[in-house]
């Protein structure tokens, strides 16, 4: 028997003490989720809290330290050692994954006779492949290590600077480092390369990995953290050089797929600085408004809908500042007709004009949005797709020949001023280029993806595609890398899919 309530199908079955509940919204939503429930109807009993509640409880489920516990009792050992004293910088302390979780790196600890400031080279196999930091100065250091090879003899240079950044006097350490698990062996190969990378080390992150982990240009793993990657997302990166990374066991049901409610921040060493909770549970985003600012965060608006609520999370306190229901803008426009009717993929904050960045991958568009009126500013889409929404008014004219996107997993506005006239904007995107979710008679089905770059004119309510970059097709996820001072541009082909060599993502750099 199914009986439906509010949109939810409740599903009991044969045996009369469990119940199931499927969350499905219908055959098309991913799941299902069931939640099993051991019922005894027997037998009923009030539950009354009193100064003897919870007294008779017994369980044999084991106590855990939490991450931030374990940190904290780390750091304790490492200060009182630091306090100790006898660690100098020709002969500090060093040790290696100081948190047991994250085994390419170390700390060398010492204390010094004055302040200086420290820089830190992990040599790589070629020069380009050094990786480089400078630590703050001070008198008592912890130096952080990051970008040991592994089942290797690392060599690290440690340099302390004077005033002007010269260095006084150097220090090489050998470090010995393990092999990689089994799941990272292979989990990298270069096909080819023609010139010096613009790649430092590229972190991977998402639920289709073992792991988190980093590799540099010559496809050497240099770092990995042992977390799990959680519900699907992994991890974000944030200003300070943190990530928030998924916990494994914190999740929230929906009508699609459960959510992680809850993030610790962790640095690259490892170390947990806190933990942050999201009232409903976060998919594909979390970014900072502005550095080291509140959080924006993409969530579900719930009631049988998925991926498509926006928040603002205060990052000191948690509250949450504001949150926008994307169905209240996009209501009229006859889209709203199924449970993943927008999949929202990437979500980031304009402070000259206190907009947001949304794109909403089903609806084969990116929107800004002004973030204190809730007005749609623009939208960047093929204009026949909006034909008849009433939102014709908002999307961008083209200026020129454009290849329209469809499915769009990541868009960002760029820092940089590309053509020097302070009236535009630049926008950059990875275009999927697949439209199975939302199906359009006028789909160019070309067989690759694209990441693609546009200059956009918000006075005009115009756009110019300025450049196209053909790559494998990449159905879902995936991401695109600018970097400006080297003038690259990298694809981030996350599920290009090679079966034969096991590999299912593809990066390609490109000469912008």
């Amino acid at each position: 028997m199914v009986v439906c309530l509010g949109g939810f199908g409740y599903v009991y079955m044969t045996k009369p003490n469990f119940r199931f509940t499927n969350t499905r919204m219908s055959d098309k939503d991913k799941g299902p989720q069931y939640v099993k429930v051991k019922v005894d109807g027997k037998k009923t009993m009030p539950i009354a809290a009193n100064e003897e509640s919870g007294k008779n409880i017994t369980t044999d489920i084991p106590k855990a330290d939490s991450l931030e516990e374990a940190t904290y009792q780390v750091d304790q050992m490492i200060n009182q050692e630091l306090q100790n004293g006898g660690y100098s910088f020709e002969e500090p302390l060093v040790i290696q994954d100081p948190y047991q979780n994250s085994p390419l790196t170390a700390i060398a600890v010492y204390s010094g006779e004055n302040s200086s400031s420290v820089r830190v080279t992990v040599k790589g196999r070629k020069a380009e492949n050094d990786i480089v930091d400078t630590v703050d100065a001070a008198k008592d250091h912890l130096i952080p290590i990051v970008g040991l090879y592994p089942n290797t003899e690392n060599e690290v240079l440690l340099e302390e600077l004077d005033a002007n950044g010269k260095a006084v006097k150097s220090n090489t350490l050998k470090i010995q480092t393990e092999d990689l698990p089994d799941a990272l062996r292979e989990a990298v190969k270069v096909e080819e390369k023609t010139t010096e990378s613009a790649m430092g080390l590229m972190i991977i992150t998402g639920g289709g990995t073992p792991y988190l982990y980093g590799f540099d240009s010559n496809g050497d793993i240099r770092w990995y953290l042992l977390n799990k990657p959680g519900a699907t997302f992994g991890g974000y990166p944030l200003a300070n050089g943190h990530f928030l990374i998924e916990a494994e066991d914190t999740l929230m049901p929906t009508c699609g797929k459960p959510r992680a409610a809850q993030f610790h921040e962790i640095d690259l060493t490892g170390r947990v600085y806190q933990d942050y909770f999201f009232n409903s549970g976060s998919h594909h985003e979390i970014k900072e408004k502005e550095p080291d600012g509140n959080l924006l965060v993409l969530s579900d608006s719930g009631s049988g809908y998925v991926q498509d609520l926006l928040q603002e999370y205060d990052r000191k306190t948690g509250e949450i500042v504001k949150e926008l229901d994307l169905k209240e803008l996009f209501k009229d426009s006859g889209y709203v007709n199924k449970s993943d009717w927008a999949h929202t993929n990437t979500f980031s904050y304009d402070a000259k004009t206190d907009s947001v960045i949304v794109n909403p991958r089903n609806l084969h568009s990116a929107v800004k949005i002004n973030w204190s009126t809730n007005e749609i500013e623009w939208i960047l889409g093929n204009p026949k797709f909006w034909e008849g929404t009433g939102l014709e008014d908002k999307v961008l004219q083209p200026e020129g020949d454009i290849q329209w996107h469809y499915q769009p997993h990541t868009v960002y506005q760029l820092d940089e001023d590309l053509d020097g006239n302070p009236d535009t904007i630049h926008v950059m995107m990875f275009d999927n280029h697949y439209a199975a979710n939302r199906k359009v008679d006028y789909f160019d089905d070309t067989g690759y993806s694209y990441v693609k770059s546009y200059t956009i004119d918000p006075q005009k309510m115009t756009v110019v595609q300025d450049h196209v970059y053909e790559c494998d097709r990449s159905q879902v996820t995936s991401n695109f890398l600018f970097d400006g001072a080297m003038s690259r541009v990298f694809a981030v082909c996350a599920y290009a899919g090679d079966s034969d060599s096991g590999l299912y993502g593809r990066v390609i750099e490109y000469d912008y």
